[in-house]
């Protein structure tokens, strides 16, 4: 590229990031913080059981009805996309997740503008906003920490809480502004991101601690990443094979979910409630074995077909070390460990699944300026 046309791309970046904010942007930036907002409080230790679980879902079925009316187009390709998930659901005789799939995808646009629209500016003040809001739960329990301490045995190691009834929610909540920062960020800046892993990993969610750093390693090593596969899954198979017991050192390691998963596929557990709060349906941690039980091996080629559907639709516009392959790549891994995969009560779906959407959901050539003028 010359020198007058990057100059060219920086003026046109700065333009679009001088301009005035536009109205589905700023729709797309409030519904996220009430989004993220709702979500937070119904998984405080302070607020469970009294905040309404259905307002963090609420919030995303508005912003589904506004992309829908405003931008039909985009909603409709989102849920051609999600609809060979869905199916899973229809066939599994559970169409409220299956109409909960299609809602979250058709909500897709208006969240990508304000997400876009956070990007492009970089706008650390609504990061920092997010970032306040994910410590609401420290701060309504902070008497509770200082006497009992910051780290609880309640899901038997020591975990860090912070305020959540969960690991799982706490780590989701401080990645999403994490994810922010990443995305707006140039370099890869080694040792913050090596704390704020760590951090993740000590509140008690080794999966998101994991997925975060995944993102990390494909944004900015990639070629390390690719080597690393193909040298420690050999040697890390070998060692399985020397350490006699392979099945039980790999289960413990796994925190015993192969047993589990096990279990689960032998019973063939089903559900048993349809309460989009306080469901008592079966949870395997693991999204393909609940399809597999659900429909059998028909899960497996609908999950194929979504993978082909997305490849197809949307990761043909864009380069593999695109943000949108990197959401793929990091959903596909949550869901290896995690019982959804596209949930409107669960934010790292939400962001992930707008993120790797987002070629088809405007503003794509805005985008990409952005991102070649990062490189």
């Amino acid at each position: 590229m010359t020198d007058r046309a990057d100059d060219g791309m920086r003026r046109g970046v700065q333009a679009s990031i001088d301009r005035p904010i536009n109205a589905n942007e700023r729709m797309g930036r409030w519904l996220l913080f009430f989004g993220f907002l709702a979500n937070v409080l119904s998984n405080s230790e302070a607020y469970l059981n009294v905040f309404p679980g259905a307002a963090k879902h609420g919030v995303f079925v508005l912003a589904a009805v506004i992309s829908l009316m405003r931008m039909p187009r985009r909603s409709m390709l989102a849920m051609v996309v999600a609809s060979p998930l869905a199916l899973i659901y229809v066939f599994g005789d559970m169409g409220v997740y299956a109409f909960m799939v299609l809602t979250l995808a058709s909500a897709l646009p208006v969240i990508w503008a304000g997400i876009n629209s956070v990007i492009e500016r970089r706008d650390y003040r609504y990061v920092a906003a997010l970032a306040v809001v994910s410590l609401i739960p420290a701060m309504l329990s902070w008497q509770t920490m200082i006497a009992d301490g910051f780290f609880t045995t309640t899901y038997g190691r020591p975990r860090m809480l912070m305020g959540y009834f969960h690991p799982k929610e706490a780590a989701t909540a401080f990645a999403i502004p994490m994810l922010l920062l990443m995305m707006m960020g140039r370099s890869a800046k080694t040792i913050l991101w090596a704390v704020a892993i760590l951090f993740l990993w000590a509140v008690g969610s080794r999966n998101t601690a994991m997925m975060l750093f995944l993102g990390w390693a494909l944004r900015w090593h990639g070629r390390l990443v690719v080597t690393v596969v193909l040298i420690f899954v050999p040697a890390f198979i070998f060692w399985l094979a020397l350490s006699g017991n392979w099945y039980e050192t790999l289960d413990k390691l796994l925190s015993l979910r192969l047993t589990l998963w096990g279990e689960i596929l032998r019973v063939g557990r089903v559900v048993t409630d349809m309460d989009m709060n306080f469901s008592d349906r079966f949870a395997a941690d693991n999204f393909h074995v609940e399809a597999y039980v659900l429909i059998g091996a028909g899960s497996v080629l609908l999950t194929l077909t979504w993978i082909g559907t997305w490849i197809a639709m949307v990761g043909r516009r864009v380069s593999m070390h695109s943000w949108a392959y990197i959401a793929f790549a990091m959903l596909l891994f949550n869901t290896c460990f995690d019982s959804g995969i596209a949930s409107t009560g669960n934010l790292a779906h939400i962001f992930l699944w707008t993120v790797m959407c987002s070629p088809i959901l405007g503003a794509r050539r805005k985008a990409e300026r952005v991102e070649a003028a990062r490189l």
